[in-house]
């Protein structure tokens, strides 16, 4: 398995990387033990998953298994470069709240970020990244949020993901898959047609691939951009 730089980082991630979506819902959790062991057997060190995934609105089902998978040692968490993601509902159903409904807001960030270490049974995330925009909410309340985790030394990496709509480097005709640009912040401005709005305040990190088939893992493939 050839690894490379994450983006313009000097983190090195394998060029596949698992993703996690169906952990749970569509996948067992001992296939879902076994296909990480095997991953990580094969040399896929970039692991990708979401609080929402699972399909059980505020449970963080998959990040749960993550944890598990984890807590059974043997390097498992030291030799993973982890991603997840913020935003989507995690209020439980029986309680809402407007506060931990979909959203970036500081509180929700920094919140579910405490909620997604616990479940996952780690100290740190390496790549946590906005799983869609909150036009609602400022950009600097965001950003804020973002980097008091990576002083705390919760996070390592945040960054942003956005899909340009009619836009794919590398175009699959495969149902269920697509492209997204990651982006995290950076005083440099930058040129780049697929920067989002206030794009003085962000640098390109990289470019993932994505496909899922029914029942299965979803594989993610990353390259610099």
């Amino acid at each position: 398995m050839d690894h490379v730089s994450l983006g313009r980082t000097g983190l090195k991630v394998s060029r596949l990387c698992l993703g996690t979506m169906n952990f749970g819902p569509c996948t067992s959790e001992p296939d879902s033990l076994r296909i990480m062991d095997r991953a990580l057997d094969l040399g896929i060190n970039f692991f990708d998953t979401a609080d929402v995934y699972g399909r059980k609105r505020g449970e963080g089902v998959t990040e749960q298994i993550l944890g598990r998978w984890f807590a059974q040692g043997g390097d498992r968490r030291q030799r993973v470069v982890l991603a997840t993601k913020v935003f989507g509902d995690m209020d439980p159903p029986d309680r809402p709240d407007p506060n931990f409904a979909r959203g970036l807001s500081a509180r929700k960030i920094i919140l579910a970020c405490e909620n997604s270490l616990r479940r996952m049974q780690t100290d740190w995330i390496d790549l946590y990244q906005m799983h869609h925009v909150d036009r609602a909410c400022p950009w600097d309340e965001v950003w804020q949020a973002m980097e008091r985790l990576v002083q705390e030394g919760k996070i390592r990496t945040s960054a942003r993901r956005i899909s340009p709509p009619g836009i794919s480097p590398r175009p699959s005709t495969r149902p269920g898959s697509g492209t997204s640009w990651v982006w995290s912040r950076n005083r440099a401005s930058t040129t780049s047609k697929h920067a989002p709005s206030n794009s003085r305040c962000f640098r390109p990190v990289g470019t993932s691939a994505w496909g899922s088939s029914p029942g299965a893992p979803w594989r993610e493939a990353s390259w610099r951009e």
